[in-house]
């Protein structure tokens, strides 16, 4: 007796306006631009809500806390506190002074101390990375390179449901989605053109990102928005988000080399999901 057993694999999740395989063949008879890394930090975005004060119900919550330091503010008007509370943060995220619940809607844990630095060298990391990436993806494509003068800003979508890694995650939350936005330059000497964005990428020990319930031992994480526009249309054609997580589990302090290592596996993981889902 024969027993067959049928598996679907899943592949990454994209998004396309048509039939993608009309953009891929339409890419295999003329020239396709590649614009620089776009840092999704340095372009408009939303201003994160301003800490709350302490809530009567918080201050119950706490027992004496005189003999603790004062937690970290979070100041929206910060550059990169605001990136990091919009999960566009590259750097590295230092945890320490253990727990506090803050919120006026929801009691929601963070870390007591949260120092951010080191956004020169991860980017510094990021750059190479993402290029290697991007010229492996395109090494079939006649690519050229383009300057983009107005970078599309692309919009952002709430995440409404729950995650599988709700309360343990190393992201903050609320969640959202980045969505391309419209094409800013008209149109060009070629028709499409690759636009890369670089949402998050760091490198953090063990602690508590906003609203994590449990927090999480130390990782890295790597966010990447892959678009294709069709300048004539000004609109996007394909795009794909992409995330490498990593958190190691029950290493709360890792040392600098094995950031670096947290650093590479979360970059294999992301490498691979746009391998496997580019422009399908």
């Amino acid at each position: 007796m024969w027993i067959l057993l049928f598996a679907c694999a899943h592949g990454p999740v994209t998004h396309s306006v048509g039939d993608p395989k009309d953009v891929r063949r339409a890419l295999r008879h003329e020239p396709v631009g590649l614009a620089p890394l776009i840092q999704v930090s340095s372009l408009p975005g939303p201003t994160p809500p301003p800490p709350s004060a302490p809530t009567e119900l918080e201050i119950n919550l706490e027992a004496d806390t005189s003999y603790l330091v004062t937690p970290t503010v979070l100041d929206p008007s910060v550059p990169n506190i605001a990136a990091y509370l919009r999960n566009d943060y590259v750097g590295n995220v230092r945890f320490g002074g253990g727990l506090v619940r803050m919120g006026a809607e929801a009691l929601e844990v963070r870390a007591r101390i949260i120092e951010l630095g080191f956004e020169e060298d991860r980017l510094a990391l990021a750059r190479p990375w993402l290029d290697a990436t991007l010229a492996g993806l395109t090494d079939d494509l006649d690519v050229v390179a383009y300057t983009v003068s107005q970078p599309p800003v692309p919009t952002r979508q709430r995440v409404r449901e729950l995650d599988a890694y709700d309360g343990r995650d190393n992201v903050n939350l609320p969640r959202d989605e980045l969505i391309p936005g419209p094409w800013l330059d008209g149109p060009a000497a070629v028709r499409y053109v690759i636009v890369p964005y670089l949402r998050q990428y760091y490198t953090h020990n063990g602690g508590w990102f906003n609203g994590q319930q449990w927090g999480c031992m130390g990782g890295a994480r790597v966010e990447v928005l892959l678009t294709l526009y069709d300048t004539q249309t000004g609109r996007a054609v394909w795009w794909q988000n992409v995330t490498g997580r990593h958190i190691q589990p029950q290493r709360g302090q890792p040392s600098r080399s094995e950031l670096d290592q947290y650093r590479i596996w979360a970059e294999n993981s992301a490498a691979r999901q746009l391998e496997e889902g580019f422009l399908r």
